[in-house]
């Protein structure tokens, strides 16, 4: 007998892929925007690094949601870990004024709140108890002794 996967870490790593995958298409800036450029000329470094992150970000959330499916364990807690540190360098932000300019990006804004929603529904479902033995029995054989 093998062990279903529950809808929860479906739904969540399905919506996780979708995400990562909107944030792979909107990583580019339009370039045509008159301010827009002035910034990305103005602001070289910055705008290689929060393009270098949005990459990185989107394959952290792929490598995660595709072992999630395959009920990897460190896989769920490399999502948790890195949102975590997401979050936490946003909130770190408001208190280093001085990192602003370099990884403004990363900053808290209004546009996070379904984010930060969507994680918190995300660690409900992800370590409920159906998660938790399907990620504890994912990688052993299916069957009963």
């Amino acid at each position: 007998m093998t062990h279903p996967r529950p809808g929860g870490v479906t739904l969540t790593c399905v919506l996780v892929v979708l995400g990562a995958l909107l944030d792979l298409v909107l990583v580019q800036r339009n370039l045509g925007d008159f301010d827009t450029a002035q910034w990305v000329g103005a602001h070289q470094r910055q705008a290689q690094l929060e393009q270098l992150f949005h990459y990185v970000h989107a394959g952290v959330m792929l490598l995660a949601s595709y072992f999630m499916l395959q009920a990897h364990n460190w896989a769920r807690w490399l999502y948790l870990g890195w949102n975590v540190a997401l979050y936490g360098a946003g909130f770190a932000l408001i208190y280093l004024p001085g990192l602003q300019e370099d990884l403004g990006f990363l900053r808290i804004t209004s546009g996070l709140i379904p984010g930060a929603v969507f994680f918190l529904i995300a660690l409900f479902l992800l370590f409920r108890a159906d998660a938790r033995e399907y990620f504890a029995n994912g990688r052993k054989p299916g069957w009963r002794e």
